[in-house]
């Protein structure tokens, strides 16, 4: 059996070695042939080990960088950090609460016609359902107690752990006068 190179000679593309190695493969004898798809193998599967702790590697450094990030954020006591070219922010995901028993106190503050498409009971089973669009609409246009009421049934709750996320922001480029 002859040893066939996998790598490429230093002149030629990976294009002219791929129809160098298969002009070749047409002419060689079985055992060569198989030979060399066996070493073609290990040499796509030693490059996939070596990317592999490659992607590994980086991804516990990007792990490293993100934790020290979100604790600057958080010793600043803030939720971002400035910079001129990427927002540095920690967003955390919230899921609406509904109160129901709170916003059917609603009933005697708000019109029965309002209160009606704000609060409802749900046809299908009986289990009182919210409109948090119509109520804040309600909020803004009673005020007072009503606006409590809704503020104290419809509250954005947590879900989950902060999540640092990084942004380049857009450069704005300002016109100059007279340029095309």
């Amino acid at each position: 059996m002859s040893a066939h190179p996998i790598e490429p000679a230093p002149a030629m593309t990976p294009e002219q070695r791929l129809a160098d190695v298969l002009a070749t493969a047409l002419t060689m004898p079985d055992g060569d042939l198989a030979s060399l798809a066996l070493e073609i193998d290990d040499h796509i599967e030693s490059r996939t080990e070596a990317l592999r702790r490659e992607l590994e590697t980086a991804r516990a450094h990007k792990a490293l960088i993100y934790g020290e990030l979100q604790r600057r954020i958080t010793l600043a006591g803030g939720t971002m950090l400035a910079d001129d070219e990427i927002e540095i922010a920690l967003e955390q995901k919230t899921e609406l609460k509904k109160d129901i028993a709170t916003l059917r106190l609603l009933a005697d503050m708000l019109p029965a016609d309002e209160f009606a498409k704000a609060v409802y009971l749900e046809a299908q089973e009986p289990v009182w359902k919210a409109d948090a669009r119509k109520l804040t609409v309600a909020a803004k246009r009673y005020g007072g107690n009503v606006a409590h009421v809704i503020d104290e049934g419809l509250r954005h709750v947590a879900i989950g752990a902060p999540k640092l996320v990084l942004r380049r922001k857009q450069k704005r480029v300002a016109q100059i006068e007279g340029a095309k």
